[in-house]
């Protein structure tokens, strides 16, 4: 499993927040904001039997513009927005896209492949493969017997059969 370094206790935060008065709430969020210098991209993580996916939101950022680094069991995406022409000469009424610099950083307690991972940027979307170190290998069962030789002092004769798919039997 994992969890996103930079959103340790967050929980307890959100609860307090939706506890809060909406005014208190968005004169939070203004704060908040003008605190940091990035954004942190909105994430679906997804768990399969051999690899997790993340899905990362990424508006507006092309592929030369999104840079991932490992360091140890950590990754982090960083992804960079250019401003169109009319950010450049209009001030904002509202604005809920990303600032031009998203960060987003994940811890993995299961150990990663690191050097399978496979990244790929896909209308506004960053999906990243990342293959588990420990999955298991599945070994296909045939129905039929197998005969095979032991050496020991005597050479027996070991006969197995396969009754159904999850019954064997050796003889």
């Amino acid at each position: 499993m994992f969890y996103n370094r930079n959103y340790k206790g967050y929980q307890s935060e959100t609860h307090r927040e939706f506890n809060m008065p909406v005014r208190n709430r968005l004169h939070n969020d203004h704060y908040r904001f003008e605190m940091h210098q990035y954004d942190v991209p909105s994430t679906d993580i997804l768990e399969l039997d051999d690899q997790f996916v993340l899905e990362l939101a990424l508006p507006g950022v092309v592929l030369d513009d999104v840079e991932l680094k490992i360091e140890g069991n950590f990754l982090t995406v960083i992804a960079k927005r250019t401003p169109t022409m009319f950010e450049e000469k209009a001030s904002y009424l509202r604005r809920e896209l990303p600032a031009t610099l998203m960060v987003r950083e994940f811890e993995f307690e299961t150990e990663i492949l690191w050097e399978n991972v496979e990244a790929r940027l896909d209308r506004g979307l960053l999906f990243i493969s990342l293959p588990k170190l420990e999955a298991a290998i599945r070994i296909p069962v045939s129905h039929g017997s197998i005969e095979g030789h032991v050496s020991s002092t005597k050479t027996r004769t070991l006969k197995t059969e396969v009754r159904s798919g999850k019954e064997i039997t050796i003889k």
